[in-house]
């Protein structure tokens, strides 16, 4: 399972799964000079749906503007860590990987999209905050993690924690679960927008 330290926020109620370079090249292709993605994606839906479709991001909307934690497995059907209950989608998605890693960002990020941000970090920081214990902790709006390059099924769960302190469900309560699996050619793409992860928060 890879994961890294590092909780997203979801500031404008969203994150992505983004293959960075992919996405890079779609919007050369489109001549797409706009950083404000998700509004341009708002006035231009068929490239919404292209970017899904070619394998370039995976985006998660309609969710609480928490703090995710975000785990993937490749080629390994395991569900959660024992602390976790999970909320399966039935969507199917796809992601081509082509620089040896994926992104996870907020829509906040997206929202200001700058290539070059991501091809110089390995994470990008939002702000800080405390915990229940009053411990300073750093929530970031941009994280990679390192994926091999290939073409991708995608399977999405969610993950609510069993046992955390009222007061800090926000920060880790929740988290999303990414099988991967590696296909010879990507798969038709369920439409993301549909996603509907309101039962995680029941």
């Amino acid at each position: 399972m890879i994961q890294t330290d590092k909780p997203i926020s979801s500031s404008g109620y969203g994150i992505a799964i983004i293959s960075a370079q992919l996405f890079h090249e779609q919007c050369k292709e489109h001549k797409i000079r706009s950083k404000k993605m998700l509004s341009y994606f708002d006035k231009n839906p068929y490239l919404f749906y292209e970017f899904a479709a070619k394998g370039a991001f995976i985006p998660i909307s309609h969710i609480h503007s928490y703090y995710y934690q975000v785990f993937f497995t490749i080629d390994d059907n395991r569900q959660t860590p024992e602390e976790w209950d999970f909320v399966p989608t039935k969507e199917t998605f796809c992601l081509e990987v082509k620089d040896g890693a994926l992104w996870v960002v907020s829509f906040e990020q997206l929202e200001a999209w700058n290539y070059k941000d991501l091809e110089e970090f390995t994470a990008i920081e939002t702000y800080y905050y405390l915990t229940y214990e009053g411990e300073k902790q750093i929530a970031y709006k941009a994280a990679k993690y390192p994926i091999a390059n290939g073409k991708y099924k995608v399977n999405i769960i969610a993950l609510r924690k069993k046992e955390v302190e009222k007061e800090e469900k926000f920060r880790e309560g929740y988290a999303f679960l990414l099988q991967l699996e590696k296909v010879a050619t990507l798969p038709n793409s369920d439409d993301a927008s549909q996603l509907d992860f309101s039962e995680l928060f029941a």
